[in-house]
């Protein structure tokens, strides 16, 4: 649950910051995969995004792909870390641990010291 503190700064950055919009909650995962090939990596995330149309607000913002460890580690905007997992349940791809963190915006840097951390 955000604080009172958390929704005032993304009031201010989005007023001082026209072209941010109030995101929703934003969640890493850490995925498990073990060794894949470039198409096992493909067929899920063509999985995940053909399910992910089944999830108001669920929104991929990016992936990493360790292959030596065989993790990724995925970052998504949605409503909640249930939705994630169930999600991930779903297109059948691993998910070992489900965190909210914070957003570290560059934008927030553009124009000098300013809001460093956007909650999102």
């Amino acid at each position: 649950m955000r604080t009172a503190y958390q929704i005032q700064v993304e009031l201010f950055y989005t007023h001082s910051h026209p072209r941010m919009e109030p995101k929703m909650p934003v969640f890493a995962i850490r995925r498990i995969v073990g060794p894949m090939s470039q198409e096992d990596v493909d067929a899920a995330v063509f999985r995940a995004n053909l399910c992910a149309l089944e999830y108001p607000g669920l929104k991929w913002q990016r992936s990493y792909w360790d292959v030596e460890r065989g993790e990724i580690r995925c970052y998504y905007e949605a409503r909640s870390a249930n939705d994630i997992e169930e999600h991930s349940h779903r297109s059948a791809v691993p998910c070992d641990e489900v965190v909210e963190v914070s957003v570290l915006a560059p934008e927030a840097y553009a124009d000098g010291p300013g809001i460093a951390a956007i909650h999102a």
